[in-house]
């Protein structure tokens, strides 16, 4: 295993606090959209909704790719 340098240790770090950032912001706004529907529309509808949105944003995948880049190799 490669030594990586600290310009890259420190490029790593970035890209994992960003793409983190984005996970935490697109869940919240799963989450805040999951208790308004399920105020007006019942519950089945909001986890259909929640289902629907989870797959749009492809949070897994968003996740994945911050564990990657948290063990990225340069």
């Amino acid at each position: 295993m490669r030594k990586e340098t600290q310009t890259q240790y420190i490029t790593k770090k970035l890209i994992y606090k960003q793409l983190r950032k984005k996970l935490i912001y697109a869940k919240q706004a799963i989450d805040q959209n999951y208790r308004e529907t399920k105020q007006f529309y019942g519950e089945h509808d909001a986890k259909r909704i929640k289902n629907e949105l989870i797959m749009l944003f492809d949070l897994t995948r968003l996740r994945q790719a911050a564990i990657n880049a948290r063990y990225m190799q340069f």
